[in-house]
């Protein structure tokens, strides 16, 4: 380091050289007034002595030149000229090379042998500027002090120019100039170097100050050319310093590493342009820096694997403190293809105590933001403001936005989130939270291209609410195709549809989430409405599984109360129409409902019911359906509903039509019609209720039966039921047919259902009974006829016939139309109508009869019976019939004994007995038979036979007894026309055993 006084010896040196130049400089001044304003080049001889004496001068430093020249200019002032000057050390190492020094002289002062120089230029100098490792700052010209540690640092050239200025033989300089200077700055706190050229220097003494002025062009490779405008100002004597520097062009990276305040720039690629101001106090620290700087378009891009985040144009003015590390940004203004902001905040420098920042912390106020049209959303959004806090890392670069809060009241956004470059590429994550806001202002932030399928369907099936706690994640990782994405928010007052030709949802809340290409949401509370009445949707789901998929399909987890009308009228939506499909109305029950399941459907218009996926389960209670089954009202408290694709159905105990029941209903949406298994409560009651129309006082008791009822579409409903009759007891009165309750049979019932049910199938079996045939109803559902086409009864009767109604409280008349009766086993007493033997009304019924065959005992058979009877107090009537089948009878039936007697008249009796098997031998006479049960003893009949005017021949029993009374006369009567009887009697007793 230079010493701030100079040596004497030096001092002399100076002086010899100075004299030398005089000397020269009076020699020459005769000729050189005549040749004003031209240069005139000095002798050989006097350039050799000039460079002996400056050699003698200053030993250890060697000056070369080329040639030297006098220029005397018309201001007066002379200027001696040194071209091409090369300056060495002891070594022999180029200090400097110049192309030439000039040296503004005053010539009147020369002539009284004085020195006073007025003006100073140096052109074609190579500099050196070195910061070190430490950020200090070194002057040195050329190369040769490039290793060595005694490298003047800005002060230290400070305080000697002082010195220098100071000297009384430079009192009147006034200026130093040099052009064509070539800089070389080398940083090796940054390990990077530049060279300038071209560049241009002034120093000029102004009222006690020296001002600095220069500029150079940065070789820093390119098309275009960097430039940098310097000016400072310094009082001479003092080491206080302002300086400014103007930019132009100048590469972001190359500024970012001069000065702890513009690190934050080192991530950009863009050139800079703009003004630094700033200084150095009297202990050589540096005062506050202020910074103008515009920064054209460019990109973020801190390495090589990131992609560049391009943005168009960029300003900010700040100031930077560096005793707290602190910069105070005024403005801050950026515009992008995404959009514009404009900010203004502080940051503090992180880890400035070790020399350079390695990163920094901010607070920032934003204002006039713009999002472009097309950076995100399909307009531009502007946004009056916001407030943001955030950490910036500058090795490896990341950015922490600790919070961003928009203050905007349209947009209430919160933010936090991370921007880190990785050596892959860049990894983002940013959360965001708006308090409150609308589905409008939520679809205004969200891309058209990000699940563009559920956007859509969002925006034609979300009408209006109020949407709350709206939280928004992205992840992006290097090398990732697509970013994930996180969004879940909570609702309320909505109002909204699934599909747009199905019911929507009114006063909905709850909570949305969409992640990894799921959407789910959930229904805190909500209700739709058909037109039928509100239905609770409270815990209802609706989830897409898979957002990526064409279309998206979506699945309703159903959670739904309300009365079964409403339930009814949501099914027949316009999109599905079920209940129209089962050819029901949806007024065809009433109750209150409760259903949960899974309707999937996919997220596209004109949605019909075979696009939807439907598994629907429920509980209806208080029901009442008049119109469910046709004709048969039903009622339950409680009933299972089950809703499928295929079909409704509805399953408990029931009451049809007053009728108890446990069962299943069913009705397909295509196809055949619906149906109904059941098993129903047999009673008198039930079994009229059902239409089956038996007669009064067939049935009594209680049983179970099945019964199942199919409605095909487009034709009455068909049912049938059966029955094993255990516990019920059931009789024929007429037919004194009875089966106790303990006892089991079979009962079997089909036909039609409708206004008037038509019984088509009818049997029952049991206690030695079998009947089959059809129950045909009045108009107004009352029984009319009971048609058998079979009917046995043990083994006394086998026919068909009819059972025919006679009125309410009337037992039905029988009508047989053919088959056979065995009288001997027959049931009948005078007590089996239901009257008793009062003969009360109702008590008995008509009974005709037309019969194959007729067995009264073992011997009398009628045939081509014919009769017509009351039960009333047991068979009573008249009949005709051929007696062996060939005989004609009549007769006469009246209760007696507790049975049946006959009266049996013919008007042939010789026929009469030969039909009955009794004699042979008799002819003509008219017949009468009585026959009258014997009273506890069943099957044994008393008869009295009576005939009148009858004749008897050939009878040999007969004609032995005459011949023993030597009767002759009547033996030949016996023996030709008979003998004739006025009246023949006879008393007898049948007995089954003969």
């Amino acid at each position: 380091m230079q010493e701030k006084s100079t040596p004497p010896r030096r001092r002399r040196r100076g002086r010899r050289v100075l004299y030398v130049l005089v000397a020269l400089l009076a020699m020459l001044g005769v000729a050189g007034y005549a040749m004003v304003g031209r240069p005139v080049d000095a002798p050989e001889w006097v350039r050799e002595r000039i460079e002996t004496r400056i050699a003698e001068s200053l030993p250890g430093i060697e000056v070369d030149f080329g040639r030297m020249s006098l220029l005397i200019q018309r201001s007066g002032l002379a200027r001696v000229i040194l071209w091409d000057v090369e300056i060495r050390n002891l070594n022999g190492e180029t200090v400097a090379q110049l192309s030439d020094i000039e040296a503004g002289l005053s010539p009147a002062a020369l002539l009284n042998g004085q020195v006073d120089l007025r003006e100073a230029q140096v052109s074609g100098a190579f500099v050196t500027l070195r910061r070190d490792a430490d950020g200090r700052l070194g002057l040195s010209l050329g190369d040769a002090f490039a290793a060595s540690s005694e490298m003047p640092d800005i002060g230290q050239i400070i305080a000697r120019i002082d010195t220098v200025m100071g000297d009384p033989r430079l009192a009147g300089l006034t200026s130093f100039e040099a052009d064509a200077l070539t800089l070389r700055y080398e940083d090796q706190r940054a390990r990077r170097g530049w060279t300038a050229d071209g560049g241009r220097l002034r120093l000029a003494r102004e009222d006690g100050r020296l001002a600095l002025s220069g500029d150079v062009a940065l070789l820093a490779g390119g098309d275009g050319v960097a430039t940098v405008e310097v000016e400072a100002q310094s009082p001479i004597g003092k080491q206080s310093l302002d300086f400014g520097v103007i930019l132009h062009g100048l590469a972001s990276r190359d500024i970012a590493t001069q000065s702890p305040a513009l690190a934050w720039l080192e991530e950009l690629d863009a050139p800079i342009s703009g003004a630094l101001r700033s200084g150095l106090d009297e202990s050589g620290a540096l005062k506050p820096l202020e910074a103008s700087l515009r920064i054209g378009k460019g990109a973020l891009q801190p390495t090589a694997a990131t992609r560049a985040l391009p943005f168009d144009s960029a300003e900010t003015a700040f100031t930077y403190t560096p005793a707290e590390g602190l910069l105070r940004f005024q403005r801050i203004r950026l515009a992008s293809p995404l959009g514009k902001v404009t900010a203004a905040g502080t940051a503090r420098l992180n880890g400035i105590e070790t020399g350079w920042p390695q990163g920094l912390t901010g607070q920032f106020t934003l204002s006039d933001m713009a999002l472009a049209k097309g950076a995100l959303l399909d307009r531009e959004v502007s946004l009056s403001g916001a407030e943001a806090a955030f950490k910036v890392r500058l090795d490896p670069f990341e950015v922490t936005l600790g919070e961003l809060r928009l203050t905007d009241p349209i947009y209430p956004l919160r933010a936090t989130g991370q921007l880190s470059a990785q050596a892959e590429g860049w990894r983002l994550a940013l959360d965001t939270r708006i308090a409150q806001t609308s589905p409008e202002q939520v679809l205004s932030f969200w891309p058209e291209d990000l699940h563009p399928g559920t956007r859509r369907w969002v925006v034609n099936n979300v009408h209006s609410g109020r949407v709350e706690d709206v939280q928004f994640a992205l992840r992006a990782d290097p090398g990732a195709d697509k970013p994930k994405t996180y969004i879940d928010f909570a609702f309320a007052e909505g109002v909204a549809t699934f599909n747009p030709r199905m019911p929507g949802l009114t006063d909905a809340a709850g909570r949305v989430t969409i992640y990894d290409g799921r959407l789910g949401l959930r229904l805190e509370t909500g209700t739709t409405d058909a037109g039928r009445g509100p239905i609770d949707l409270s815990g209802t789901e609706f989830v897409i599984g898979d957002l990526r998929v064409k279309p998206a399909v979506g699945e309703v987890r159903l959670q739904a109360r309300g009365s079964v009308t409403a339930a009814l009228s949501y099914l027949n939506n316009e999109a599905w129409r079920l209940i129209d499909k089962a050819d029901r109305t949806v007024d065809m029950a009433s109750g209150r409902a409760r259903v949960s399941g899974r309707i999937a459907l996919p997220l596209v218009r004109g949605l019909t019911l075979q696009d939807v996926a439907l598994n629907l389960e429920g509980t209806l209670r208080d029901v009442d359906a008049p119109t469910a089954i046709p004709g048969k009202p039903l009622t339950a408290d409680r009933l299972a509903l089950s809703v499928t694709n295929t079909a409704v159905a509805l399953e408990g105990a029931v009451i049809v039509d007053g009728v108890p029941a446990t069962g299943r209903w069913a009705r397909p949406f295509s196809g055949s019609g619906g149906e109904v298994d059941a098993e129903v409560t047999l009673t008198p009651e039930s079994i009229a209720a059902l239409g089956i129309g038996l007669p009064p006082g067939t049935v009594r008791g209680s049983g179970k039966g099945m019964l199942r009822i199919d409605m095909p579409r487009g034709a009455p409903a068909r049912f049938s039921l059966t029955s094993d009759l255990e516990g019920m007891g059931l009789s024929l009165p007429q037919l004194g047919w009875d089966m106790a309750p303990g006892e089991r049979g079979r009962f079997a019932v089909a036909g039609l259902l409708g206004e008037v049910p038509t019984i088509e199938r009818l049997e029952l079996q049991g206690a030695g009974l079998e009947a089959e045939g059809r129950v045909l109803l009045t108009a107004r559902g009352g029984f009319d006829r009971l048609e058998l086409s079979r009917l046995t009864v043990g083994d006394w009767l086998d026919v068909t016939g009819r059972l025919r109604g006679r009125g309410a409280g009337a037992l039905p008349a029988i009508e047989v139309g053919s088959g056979s009766v065995d009288m001997r086993r027959a049931p009948f007493t005078s007590s089996s109508g239901t009257g008793g033997g009062d003969g009360g009304p109702g008590g008995g019924a008509p009974l005709t009869l037309t019969l194959d065959s007729l067995r009264l005992t073992d011997s009398i058979v009628f045939e081509d019976f014919r009769a017509d009877f009351d039960t009333t107090r047991g068979l009573n009537g008249r009949f005709d019939a051929q007696l062996g089948g060939r005989t004609p009878v009549k007769g006469l039936a009246v209760p007696q004994a507790g049975g049946t007697a006959f009266r049996i008249t013919g008007e042939d009796a010789g026929d009469v007995l030969r039909a009955a098997g009794f004699l042979k031998t008799v002819r003509d006479g008219s017949f009468q038979l009585d026959i009258a049960p014997v009273r506890g003893q069943p099957g044994s009949y008393d008869g009295f036979m009576r005939i009148e005017g009858t004749r008897m021949r050939k009878a040999p029993a007969i004609a032995a007894l005459l011949d023993a009374v030597s009767v002759v006369g009547l033996l030949d009567q016996l023996n030709g026309p008979g003998i004739f009887f006025t009246d023949v009697e006879a008393r007898f007793r049948l007995t089954p055993a003969g």
